[in-house]
Order: structure tokens, then sequence, then C-alpha cells
């Protein structure tokens, strides 16, 4: 092990243990390996640590098969630079020290190593920076308060983005979208932002509580429509609620559908009765969801398909070799 930085909060520049550092959250490692960037999240800064005897802007540009020594980071002093931001909490884009971030907690490299995507977490964006030039602009986030909303890159919100990852192809980018509790995807290509993982909902809203158990239904959950079955819910998907919708018609649980509920003449199904709880209302906890609801983009946890999965505060995520699947550190579930 060999450290940089002082260990004492600052955010002044330097060679080993003259640097500091202000919570730095995480690192890259440049394709080349000769350099790592930073996100300094409570300086506000985007650092750099270049190898022994190196300058940046000669480190990133570096040819690995050109490279002398296969690993120069063992001899020597390496050098702490800022790349960009300007040390105070704000946004801005623009160039070197005078862009401006608030809390930026996760960075990736592009694959092609001349530029870095951060997540501008308290900013509730995701930002470019350039290598050779530190050049900063906005890659995504709407120009307004953090949110909720898939779209065009300019229009897309995001709420406290705290980590990402290119494919492997560097044709898009995953995020951690922590607050929202999903998983969002950036088309590079097309500037498009969707919802890759986590329901599709506009709001979080209470889903799977319409039924309640009067003494014969397994497990408490009845089913109570037109078809009169007991079953799981691949047998009732005119009922089921589709969640890859923003605003869905049809909120069920096991077939149990709105209209259906709130009819006084609702069927009883083998003791069952159709209930009409507050599932579809706006909510924040599961709590407030009754009769064994979920608030559906509240933070909670279940496997399944990617619009029924839910995640509690994601907090960063990586791409596999072959980009065929992404795995997530879902902080306040503690599991991956």
């Amino acid at each position: 092990a060999k450290t940089t930085g002082s260990g004492a909060i600052g955010q002044a520049d330097g060679s080993g243990k003259q640097a500091n550092f202000y919570f730095p959250t995480d690192v890259a490692l440049l394709p080349n390996l000769r350099a790592v960037i930073v996100a300094d999240s409570r300086s506000h800064k985007i650092r750099v640590i270049t190898i022994p005897g190196q300058t940046f802007r000669r480190a990133h540009m570096d040819n690995p098969s050109q490279a002398q020594d296969p690993n120069p980071w063992l001899k020597g002093v390496p050098t702490v630079t800022t790349l960009a931001g300007a040390g105070v909490g704000g946004y801005k884009d623009g160039r070197g020290t005078e862009a401006m971030f608030n809390m930026p907690t996760g960075l990736a490299v592009h694959p092609d190593g001349t530029w870095v995507a951060v997540a501008d977490t308290t900013n509730n964006k995701i930002r470019k920076v350039t290598l050779a030039s530190g050049a900063v602009e906005t890659l995504a986030g709407g120009f307004s308060s953090r949110g909720y909303r898939d779209g065009a890159n300019a229009t897309a919100l995001f709420a406290a983005p705290s980590g990402v990852a290119f494919t492997p192809s560097g044709d898009a980018l995953v995020i951690a979208d922590s607050s929202n509790n999903r998983i969002r995807w950036l088309d590079l290509k097309t500037m498009q932002v969707t919802t890759l993982a986590g329901p599709k909902l506009k709001e979080n809203r209470c889903a799977y509580g319409t039924w309640q158990s009067s003494g014969g239904c397994p497990g408490g959950r009845c089913l109570c429509g037109d078809k009169g079955v007991l079953g799981p819910r691949s047998e009732c998907l005119e009922y089921d609620w589709d969640l890859s919708k923003e605003t869905p018609s049809v909120l069920c649980q096991y077939g149990s559908s709105m209209t259906l509920c709130s009819n006084p003449e609702a069927p009883t199904v083998q003791g069952c009765t159709c209930t009409k709880p507050n599932t579809g209302f706006v909510c924040q906890t599961d709590e407030q969801c009754d009769l064994g609801g979920v608030c559906m983009g509240y933070g909670g946890y279940q496997d399944g398909t990617a619009t029924d999965a839910r995640f509690n505060g994601p907090n960063d995520v990586s791409v596999s070799p072959d980009g065929g699947t992404v795995f997530v550190a879902d902080l306040n579930n503690h599991l991956v």
C-alpha cells in the first residue's frame, strides 16, 4: 500500500503527502494506467493523481504500448493536481477551475480515455469532463430541482445520482440514481435517458394493496375479478399493473383490479372479499399503503423483472466486460 495525500482535510495540490483531499468518494484509472481521476466530493473538484515524474498532460496521452515501465506507481512520488472545479459547491459549466460541481461522488473514464463522466450528486446532473482541456459540460439533467423523468438529456431528471459506469463500447452510460431508487441509462448516441431497472412511474405510488384476507385465502392474497381464479400473476395479466408505463390505468394485486374493487357488487372468490384500499395513491413509505401494499418507486427490496425490481439507495454500478450485466451496490439494502 502506498498513500497519496496528507490525511488532513483540504484541497491543496502537490506531491505525495503535500496534497489534501476532502472526502474523496470514487477513483478511476485511465486505460493507459498513467493517471487516476478522483471524485473529491466535498472539495467539489475532480482531481488527478499522476505517476511520478510525469505531468497529467503527458500522462493521459501516453500510449501504454510505448511505456517502458509497466508499473511506474511503485517508484517515486505521485503528483496531485486539479482537473476541474472551483473548490466551492455550485453549478456552472466551463473550463478547469471556472466550472463548478456540488458533491461529485461518482465518476468513470470513457473507454477511449479522453473524457470522464461525473455523477454530480447534489446538482442532480451527469457532467462530462474532457481530460485534455478540463472543459466541463452537462450531459444530462434538467435545469430544475431534482425529480424523476425519462426523456431527452436536457429535460430528464435525477435525484442524487451517485455512481456511473460506461458500457464496454462507450456508447451508453449506466447511472445509479440513488434517491430515485432506480438504475438509469443514458444513450450517448441519441442522448435519451431511460430507466433500466425500477418502476417507471412518474411518482411513487402504492401497489399490491388491493386484497384482504377474510379467512379463506391461502397466504392472504385473494383474486377478485371476473376470472375468479386463484393463481400466480401470470394467470391474470389483463389485470396486472404494467410498471413499464408511467401512468398505469390498472392497479392490482394478483388480479384484483381497481375497477372491480370500486364496484359494490364486486365478486367474492372462495371467501375472499374484494376491497379498494389506497392502491395508486402517491406515497413516500410502504406504511402509507394499507392492506399489505408497497410504495413502488420508494426504497425497498425485491428481485424480479426490470420494472418489478426494487432498490434502496443504489450507490454505484459496474458493467460486465461483455456489456450484458450491470452489478449494483444496493447501499441501504446491504446487498449487491
